[in-house]
C-alpha cells in the first residue's frame, strides 16, 4: 500500500505498532521454520499433493514451501519441513513412514527423517524439476522423473545417494513413477501416451501398456501389486474420451476396464487399502469413486472452487479419503460421501496484495479469487469469488471505505469492487459496480490499478496498451492515456497526487499530469519490460524494475540517476518511508534491500521459493511484507 496522507500514515504507523505488539497473537502454524529475519508466514502455499502416511497418524501436504505435516486425528499443523530453494512439487513414503522423499524445482531429491523433520540426504536428480518420486518398500530406493526433460525413470541409492539405474524408452516427459508394493516393479506413465513397467533389480524393459489416447499423468499399484490404474489427459482438449482411467494386468499387461466420466485431465490416481476402489481426481473439480470390479462409478465429491483437484489419497483404514485442490484440503467419510474436515490457510499464487487502512486485514489478490486474512493472526477471513483469471490488482481505497480488485482476463470482469467492513464480510458497492465501473474503458485485461491519495480517482493499465482514470464514487470513465506501445503493467499516483506513473512492456515508464490528462515524460534505459513503478515519498524520485535492473530516475529533470543490476527479473519496488531504502523483489524469489544513496545492497532476505509479486513497507520502515508466486506472504522484520 502506498502511503500518500498524514491520515495513512498515522494508520499505518498504528498497524507497525500492532505488529509488533500482537506478535505472539499469531496462529502457531505462521511461525513454523520461518526464514531468517522473518516474523510470520500468512498462508501455506498452493497445494500439489497429499498423502497419508503409512500408519494413518499423519497427512502430509505438499505446497511450494516445504511439506506441512498434519495430525491425522485433530488436522493440527505439526510441523513444516522446509530445505528446497525452490518450489516442492511430489512426495513420497517409506513402508514404513520413516523416510520421505519430496521433489522440486530445484532439480533435487531430498530425503527426510520423519520424526525430527532432519534431511538425510540431499541428490541431484535431474537437468531440470523433479516432476516425480517413488519410494521402495523398504525405504533403500528412490526413483525419480522429471516432467521437463529426459524422457527417462532414474534409480538411487537412499542412504548413499549415488546413481544406480537409468531406465530408457519412453520417448516423451514422463509425468509419473510408482514401485510395486513388493519393490519388484516400477511402473512409470508418460506423455507419449504409455504406462511402461520395469524390472528394478535389472532395469530391463518389462512390457508396454498402450490405449491411452493421450498423456498419462499417473500410475498406482494396488495394494496386491496384481493390478495397475492409469490416468490420463491434456488439459487443451476438455471433455473428451482421453479423460479417462484404466485398469491393466501387470503380470500380462492386458487392458481390464477403462473408466470415463471425467470432463477434463485425470491428474491422480489412488486404491482404496482394499484394493476394492478407486479415487480419481481432475482438474474439472471433481474427485469419483469407482468400483474396481464392476467398473461402476459408486460416488462424486464435488464442491472445490479452485480449477484444479491435484491428489487424492486413502487413509490406511480406507474409511476417509483426502483430496486436495490448490487451496484446500477436504476429508471426507468414504461410506457416506460426506465432507468431515477442511484443512484451511493454503493459497495459490499472490500475484497482488493490500493492506487495509486500520492495519487489520491483508487483501491478497490470487487465481480467480481475493483472500482477506487477519493481519494479527494470520488467519485467512474470507474468499471473494468471481474473477476468471488471476487477480493482478487489489487495493484498500486509503480511507477504507472501498475495496477493487482487477484481473487480466477480459475487460468484462476486469473490476469487482467491494465494501469490506470491519468484521471481514463485505457487499457489492452502491454505485460503484462492475457495470458502471467497465461501460467504456480498456478493451482487454487489467494488469494493474491504484487509487489517488484523495480516494477520487482510480487509475487502471491494461493489455489493450492504455491506461483509464475513473471516478470512485460515481464509476465514470474520465480519461483515457495512450502512448504506450505495449502493456501496461504497473500504474502507480504520486504522494501528493498529481501524477501518475506507468510502467510497460514497452521497456519505458511514462509520466502523466492526473489533473488535464497530459503526458509529461517518457524515461527510457530498460533493455526489456518495465514491469513496476513507485514514487518515493517526497516525489523527487522514481525506481522502475524490469529486467535484471532497477533504475532510479529523478521526477523533474527524467535524468537517469543510478542503474541497480539484479540477476532476475524485477516485479515489485518499493521505496521506504524515508527514501533511504529501495526495496526490490525478484523472479528469483528473494526481496532485496538497497541503499539509495549509494546505490548499495544493503541485504537479501531469502525465503520464497518462487517469484515476488508485491512488497510494501510499513511507515516506520521496519516492518516489510512480500507476496509471492509460492502462494505466501511473509512479514520480515527491517533492522
Amino acid at each position: 500500500m502506498k502511503l500518500k496522507s498524514n491520515l495513512i500514515i498515522t494508520i499505518i504507523f498504528m498497524l507497525t505498532l500492532s505488529l509488533q505488539t500482537s506478535f505472539a497473537q499469531y496462529e502457531p502454524y505462521t511461525q513454523l521454520s520461518l526464514p531468517e529475519s522473518a516474523k510470520a508466514r500468512l498462508g501455506k502455499g498452493r497445494i500439489s499433493e497429499i498423502l497419508y502416511s503409512p500408519d494413518g497418524t499423519r497427512l502430509a501436504v505438499v505446497s511450494p514451501i516445504g511439506i506441512w505435516l498434519y495430525d491425522a486425528v485433530t488436522y493440527q499443523e505439526l510441523s513444516l519441513i522446509t530445505g528446497h530453494t525452490r518450489s516442492v512439487i511430489c512426495l513420497s513414503f517409506s513402508t514404513d513412514g520413516s523416510t520421505l522423499a519430496s521433489g522440486s524445482w530445484d532439480k533435487t531429491v531430498r530425503i527426510w527423517d520423519t520424526k525430527t523433520g532432519k534431511n538425510i540426504k540431499v541428490i541431484t536428480a535431474h537437468a531440470s524439476a523433479v516432476g516425480s518420486v517413488s519410494l521402495s518398500p523398504d525405504g533403500s530406493i528412490v526413483a525419480t522423473a522429471s516432467s521437463t526433460e529426459g524422457n527417462t525413470v532414474r534409480l538411487w541409492n537412499v542412504i548413499t545417494g549415488s546413481h544406480l539405474k537409468t531406465l530408457k524408452g519412453h520417448t516423451h516427459y514422463v509425468y509419473s513413477v510408482s514401485f510395486s508394493p513388493d519393490g519388484r516393479i516400477i511402473a512409470s506413465g508418460s506423455e507419449d501416451k504409455t504406462v511402461r513397467l520395469w524390472d528394478v533389480a535389472t532395469g530391463a524393459h518389462l512390457r508396454t501398456l498402450t490405449g491411452h489416447t493421450d498423456s498419462v499423468n499417473c500410475v498406482s499399484f494396488s495394494p496386491d501389486g496384481q493390478t495397475i490404474a492409469s490416468g490420463s489427459g491434456n488439459e487443451m482438449r476438455p471433455n473428451g474420451s482421453a479423460n479417462e482411467v484404466r485398469l491393466w494386468d501387470v503380470t500380462t499387461g492386458t487392458h481390464l476396464k477403462t473408466f470415463t466420466g471425467h470432463d477434463l485431465l485425470v491428474t491422480n490416481v489412488s486404491f482404496s487399502p482394499d484394493g476394492k476402489t478407486i479415487a480419481s481426481g481432475s482438474v474439472d473439480k471433481t474427485v469419483r469413486l469407482w468400483d474396481v470390479t464392476t467398473g461402476e462409478r459408486i460416488k462424486t465429491l464435488t464442491g472445490h472452487t479452485a480449477f484444479y483437484s491435484y491428489s487424492v489419497s486413502f487413509s490406511p483404514d480406507g474409511k476417509t479419503i483426502a483430496t486436495g485442490s490448490t487451496d484446500e484440503v477436504w476429508i471426507w467419510n468414504v461410506d457416506t460421501g460426506q465432507r468431515i474436515k477442511t484443512l484451511t490457510g493454503h493459497s495459490d499464487a499472490v500475484y497482488s496484495m493490500s493492506v487495509s487502512p486500520d492495519g487489520s486485514t491483508i487483501a491478497s489478490g490470487n487465481l480467480w479469487k481475493v483472500y482477506f486474512w487477519d493481519a494479527a493472526t494470520g488467519t485467512k477471513l474470507k474468499t471473494l469469488t468471481g474473477h476468471l483469471f488471476r487477480v493482478l490488482g487489489v487495493h484498500f481505497s486509503p480511507n477504507g471505505d472501498t475495496f477493487f480488485s482487477c484481473d487480466i482476463r477480459g475487460w468484462t470482469d476486469g473490476i469487482k469492487a467491494q465494501i469490506v467492513d470491519i468484521d471481514g464480510t463485505t457487499e457489492s458497492v452502491t454505485g460503484g459496480n462492475l457495470t458502471k465501473f467497465m461501460q467504456t474503458g480498456p478493451t482487454n485485461g487489467i494488469r494493474s490499478m491504484d487509487f489517488s491519495p484523495d480516494c477520487r480517482l482510480i487509475a487502471t493499465g491494461s493489455d489493450d496498451h492504455t491506461i483509464s482514470l475513473w471516478h470512485t464514487t460515481t464509476g465514470t470513465h474520465l480519461k483515457t492515456l495512450k502512448g504506450h506501445t505495449d502493456n501496461v503493467s504497473n500504474v502507480t499516483f504520486s504522494q501528493d497526487g498529481r501524477m501518475l506513473a506507468s510502467s510497460g512492456h514497452d521497456a519505458t515508464v511514462q509520466l502523466w499530469d492526473t489533473t488535464t490528462g497530459m503526458h509529461l515524460k517518457t524515461l527510457t534505459g530498460h533493455t526489456r519490460a518495465s514491469f513496476c513503478v513507485d514514487f518515493n515519498p517526497n516525489v523527487q524520485l522514481i525506481a522502475s524494475g524490469g529486467g535484471d535492473e532497477i533504475l532510479i530516475w529523478h521526477v523533474t529533470t527524467g535524468k537517469l540517476i543510478e542503474t541497480l543490476t539484479e540477476t532476475g527479473w524485477i516485479y515489485s519496488v518499493r521505496f521506504s518511508p524515508d527514501s533511504s531504502t529501495l526495496a526490490s523483489g525478484s523472479n528469483d524469489g528473494k526481496v532485496r534491500l538497497w541503499n539509495v544513496a549509494t546505490a548499495t545492497l544493503l541485504k537479501t532476505l531469502t525465503g520464497h521459493v518462487e517469484r515476488i509479486n508485491s512488497i510494501s513497507f510499513s511507515q516506520d520502515g521496519r516492518t516489510l511484507v512480500s507476496g509471492s508466486d509460492d502462494g505466501t506472504i511473509l512479514l520480515w522484520e527491517i533492522p
